[in-house]
């Protein structure tokens, strides 16, 4: 259960020169936003409730990655 490949995980797919705290988590994606953020290094989970008005929307995502970067670290 180590592989995080077999969660699903888009770890590998998201920018980590944009968001090097992101490094190593994993997530569920929903849709309209939804998200499930765990990132096992920094031992925090991290939950979005979104109701964005398209399903996938590039720079809403992007938005939510910057958030979820800049609050790693600081608990």
């Amino acid at each position: 259960m180590s592989n995080p490949d077999w969660w699903g995980s888009i770890a590998t797919a998201i920018p980590l020169a944009d968001f090097p705290n992101l490094t190593g988590a994993f997530e569920a994606k929903g849709v309209f936003g939804q998200l499930v953020h765990i990132n096992k290094i920094e031992n925090i989970v991290k939950v979005a409730w979104s109701i964005w008005p398209a399903a996938w929307i590039d720079p809403k995502g992007y938005e939510m990655y910057s958030f979820m970067d800049a609050t790693t670290g600081y608990l």
